[in-house]
């Protein structure tokens, strides 16, 4: 599966079954994820996002 034609999805899930089986939870998940699209695609523009607690609107 390629994203924007030039991000291999499959390849990328491959190498992280590979790289590392488990992961010790979501955001070490994500994080491996950005990282290895980051290696494979040094143009793709990655944001992690985290949740900003106690904002007043």
């Amino acid at each position: 599966m390629l994203i924007n034609d030039c991000i291999d999805l499959k390849s990328i899930i491959d190498k992280l079954k590979n790289d590392c089986p488990i992961f010790h939870g979501e955001k070490d998940f994500q994080f491996e994820l950005a990282w290895k699209i980051k290696q494979q695609n040094s143009k793709a523009k990655i944001r992690m996002e985290k949740p900003v607690r106690g904002r007043q609107k």
